[in-house]
């Protein structure tokens, strides 16, 4: 099965493609900067600047992992919009694609996209499931116009699956790598007064 994935170089998606070519299926990535992302990927994946080159070799899935990193930087005005735009635009692009492959009866059958459990905003100590409303914030508006860029794919005959991910913990990445550093240096702690929800999960649970 070919599987295109946005966000292939990411954490997640480091992981994932190897485990697919390993299963018989033959990853395909997007990424803006191809020579600096081929050595993190397994040898012979079709790598290509755009969704949208991959018309010629219709793809059976899609799984859209991209997006610029929710907490590399400060949340300025401009860097909101950056969030925004690097997983809007991606999402826009394989709805394009699978406008065109439906056009020859080769829409890709499923696609997984990302979302966040920042859709549900901060709900305090309040236990969330599925059917919680949302609290108005930025993170929730992120996520919910990521979902709903996805949506245009059921058009197409192309399932849709919405992943609302937590924080992923595990080693080489992830919110793991961002929390080590004060504790090397000995200077580690316990994060606020301990009671914060925060679904955490590994890249095997995505993965595996």
């Amino acid at each position: 099965m070919r599987v295109l994935i946005t966000g292939g170089s990411g954490f997640v998606g480091q992981a994932l493609c190897p485990l697919l070519k390993e299963s018989g299926h033959r990853p395909m990535v997007v990424s803006r900067t191809p020579e600096r992302v081929r050595d993190r990927l397994p040898s012979g994946t079709d790598i290509r600047r755009s969704a949208l080159d991959f018309v010629d070799t219709p793809p059976d899935a899609i799984v859209n992992l991209a997006g610029e990193p929710i907490a590399a930087r400060r949340w300025s005005e401009a860097q909101k919009e950056r969030l925004i735009d690097s997983r809007v635009n991606i999402t826009h692009e394989l709805v394009t694609l699978c406008e065109q492959l439906s056009h020859t009866g080769t829409a890709p059958r499923v696609m997984v996209s990302g979302s966040a459990m920042g859709f549900y905003g901060d709900q305090g100590e309040r236990e969330v499931d599925e059917e919680t409303p949302p609290h108005d914030e930025f993170a929730h508006r992120l996520c919910r116009r990521w979902e709903e860029a996805a949506q245009d794919v059921t058009e197409y005959g192309t399932r849709l699956a919405i992943l609302r991910i937590g924080l992923v913990l595990d080693q080489g990445g992830g919110t793991l790598q961002r929390m080590l550093p004060p504790f090397r240096l000995g200077l580690g702690g316990r994060f606020g007064h301990g009671r914060q929800f925060m679904p955490g999960s590994t890249v095997r649970t995505w993965c595996g």
